[in-house]
């Protein structure tokens, strides 16, 4: 994620994020947040102008924190909670006073979900989309895309896309990549 003169990383092994000025002098940080739980992975990243959010895997749910930007340990540490049952978090992605997150589900007939709140209110979740393996989220001012990893059994991964404005308005596999997984 990049925000102003920094870009920032979720650190998958060692947990927490890491943040790089993008200017000179250059200056690494690789632990900029200190994970919320020492040896949870850290997974999914994205930045507003005044928040990082990230998410952490624990044993029996997921959770998306926040810090802002410019007071990295004021973490509001679970900023989201999502339980078991509504999947592990793998992306997210904000959008104007919205925040999309992908979550993976190790029920068959569910595979995993996109999900989304408003910042304001991070309590009233929607639903968006069942049955999507979407482990990478992109946005753009009318649309909503995901890699979709795991379509039905396919080892070629798909591009999908949903209309922000008309949720049914969704395509599973609208690109197929062409590329063969390994």
């Amino acid at each position: 994620a990049a925000s102003g003169k920094y870009f920032y990383w979720a650190n998958m092994n060692i947990g927490g994020i890491g943040r790089a000025a993008t200017i000179p002098p250059n200056t690494v940080t690789s632990q900029f947040i200190k994970p919320n739980d020492p040896g949870a992975p850290s997974y999914g990243l994205a930045s507003d102008w005044v928040y990082i959010y990230w998410s952490e895997l624990g044993d029996s749910m997921s959770i998306i924190s926040r810090a802002p930007i410019n007071n990295p340990t004021a973490v509001e540490k679970e900023f989201i909670t999502v339980t078991e049952d509504k999947g592990s978090v793998y992306s997210i992605v904000i959008s104007d006073k919205t925040i999309f997150w992908s979550a993976t589900v190790d029920e068959d007939e569910v595979n995993g979900l996109i999900m989304k709140a408003p910042i304001d209110r991070p309590n009233e979740v929607e639903e968006l989309a069942r049955g999507v393996y979407a482990t990478s989220l992109a946005i753009d001012s009318g649309q909503l895309y995901w890699i979709n990893l795991n379509d039905e059994g396919e080892s070629t991964p798909f591009i999908g896309r949903m209309s922000l404005s008309d949720k049914s308005d969704l395509e599973k596999s609208w690109f197929d990549t062409g590329f063969e997984l390994v």
